[in-house]
């Protein structure tokens, strides 16, 4: 998982903005991407597996929180960029979607090409080698990827930006149709139907019409085309967010009973989990929980707003893109140390790249977002006459 992955949101406003990311669910990104290192992590390295089945069990669906990235990620679209109904406005908007995720997304793709480079020279020579990891880099770059999976083996997790990429083209056409829905009912009516469709594509598993081991479900699970109403059903979410307008007075309530309703329902697809179910049944299932658990994050007040606002746990939750895009490169750095892969270098992996996540979020991941946007505003600003308003 984007933005996930998860990359939902920088808090940049290029239009009339209801609410920005609020720290709450900028806290609950760090939670998503913690789960996702967990699932593709914990497992590679011995004596790991828990003696408590649950624990096993949520791990095991850790790859479904990318779909928390996807549904946070519609939902904060919706409400920091409400109006894109100028060129103007919609040129912003991808300016400050690309510097926010295209950075350390490239560089992350910089960074695995030695390996990919390596492991295709040892099978197939030097040229095929070479050119093969080159036409890979370079489809990656463009987010060809999620489109054409056999271009894909650059930093895996990465894919799930590429979808994002294909959210942000489709935004601007999304949100006049959003933006028209003008009750909660019609706003509930909506967000079933998007997660109807989204709930399709269990059922060509299912029915047997895709085997989810083959590289045709990899199409599937990972094409923006099949995971866009998770993206929708979000900036809905956000629309009915804000038709409901929660007055202060009753967001502790509301937002007490949407957690207690989303723990609920994680809880119960945690405890039922089986390692043979499609995951994307369980992608569908957990999706309305998501979509809870963020309302709940949005209009969190007292205790809980105080908690997931903690210093600690927002500037992690702004590292979380970074930590989502390294772990994977940093896995084969920790399995190294010592002894390979133990449960005591466990705690070493964990610390290093959420240490390094920090590093690289304030040290490069940030500063290249600044400087990005930046520079556009410079070159906006001299080219506009006299008078006119700058970037």
């Amino acid at each position: 998982m984007n933005p996930t992955p998860h990359s939902a949101f920088d808090g940049t406003n290029t239009g009339p903005a209801r609410m920005g990311p609020t720290p709450p669910l900028t806290s609950i990104r760090f939670f998503a991407a913690f789960w996702v290192v967990l699932y593709h992590t914990m497992h590679r390295f011995d004596s790991m597996e828990s003696t408590w089945i649950t624990v096993n069990k949520f791990v095991d669906i850790g790859y479904s929180a990318v779909g928390l990235f996807f549904v946070l990620s519609g939902f904060i679209m919706y409400n920091v960029y409400p109006v894109l109904n100028t060129h103007a406005l919609k040129w912003r908007f991808f300016v400050a979607r690309v510097a926010r995720i295209y950075p350390l997304y490239a560089l992350t793709l910089l960074a695995d090409a030695p390996r990919l480079f390596a492991w295709r020279v040892v099978k197939y020579g030097l040229t095929k080698g070479f050119f093969g990891t080159a036409a890979t880099f370079f489809a990656s770059l463009f987010g060809l990827q999620v489109w054409f999976p056999s271009l894909g083996g650059l930093n895996f997790p990465s894919w799930s930006v590429a979808t994002e990429l294909a959210f942000y083209l489709a935004f601007p056409l999304l949100l006049p149709w959003i933006s028209s829905i003008r009750t909660k009912t019609t706003a509930v009516g909506w967000a079933f139907i998007c997660w109807s469709l989204f709930s399709f594509m269990p059922a060509l598993f299912l029915s047997g019409l895709v085997d989810e081991s083959g590289s045709l479900s990899i199409l599937v699970e990972r094409n923006p085309l099949f995971r866009v109403p998770e993206f929708a059903l979000g900036a809905i979410i956000g629309r009915l967010f804000s038709i409901l307008d929660v007055p202060s007075k009753r967001r502790v309530h509301i937002s007490i009973m949407s957690c207690l309703a989303g723990v609920s329902g994680l809880t119960l697809i945690v405890l039922t989990h089986d390692p043979l179910r499609a995951r994307m049944l369980e992608n569908a299932l957990t999706v309305p929980v998501y979509a809870l658990l963020i309302f709940a994050s949005a209009t969190s007040a007292g205790m809980v707003a105080r908690i997931l606002s903690s210093q600690i746990l927002v500037a992690f939750g702004a590292a979380s893109y970074a930590l989502y895009l390294i772990h994977a490169l940093f896995w084969d750095y920790a399995g190294n140390i010592g002894d390979g892969e133990s449960a005591s270098n466990y705690p070493i992996y964990i610390f290093s790249v959420l240490l390094g996540s920090l590093a690289i979020h304030y040290a490069i991941e940030n500063p290249a977002r600044v400087k990005i946007l930046a520079t556009v505003r410079a070159r906006s600003s001299n080219n506009k006459p006299s008078g006119a308003h700058g970037f």
